[in-house]
């Protein structure tokens, strides 16, 4: 795009020199329609470039921030909204999630809230809906950052933690809950 421009500045070039060793106005305005479509070319070529760039990883479109753009494409064809019946189950999730396993976990998961036995016990009694994502371990109050993007469904706290959910640490939903519930 940019050579087409600096051609069509050449030829513009060329008009106005006609025009003016001929004194023809068909020359001039011919010159000047050229020089109109050298800058749209230049524009677009200049628009275009740093993408063309950023495909053949000549650097980040987004300087100081991570790339995301294969995560964004692998989440948006993986997909999918989350109906009731697809609510892991306690065996799905042992089965998916072996903490033995390195690949126990997604990598982007947060960790577990710490919580005691007491204050667990408190919050599996509760009749307060908190969020979970489709085959992740982890439950969220609805201000945790990590859903942001992610489809999640509404489960009881206490639905959840006999499904086998535990708190998220970064959203502290344990803490969240508890701190929310008056007389607990």
């Amino acid at each position: 795009m940019i050579v087409g421009s600096i051609g069509l500045v050449l030829v513009a070039t060329g008009l106005l020199v006609a025009g003016l060793a001929l004194s023809s106005y068909i020359f001039y305005y011919t010159s000047i329609v050229a020089s109109v479509l050298a800058g749209m070319t230049l524009l677009v070529g200049v628009r275009q470039a740093p993408a063309a760039r950023a495909l053949d990883g000549d650097f980040d479109v987004r300087p100081g921030l991570p790339d995301l753009a294969e995560d964004a494409v692998d989440a948006a064809s993986t997909a999918r909204p989350i109906g009731r019946a697809e609510v892991p189950t306690r065996r799905r999730i042992e089965d998916d999630l072996d903490p033995d396993s390195d690949e126990s976990v997604p990598p982007d998961e947060p960790p577990e809230q710490q919580v005691t036995k007491a204050n667990a016990a408190r919050v599996a009694k509760l009749g307060v809906d908190v969020l979970v994502i489709d085959g992740r371990p982890r439950y969220h109050v609805p201000e945790c950052l990590h859903l942001l993007g992610r489809d999640y469904e509404r489960l009881p706290v206490s639905e959840a933690v006999e499904l086998g959910f535990t708190p998220c640490a970064q959203c502290e939903a344990d803490r969240v809950l508890l701190a929310g519930t008056p007389g607990v």
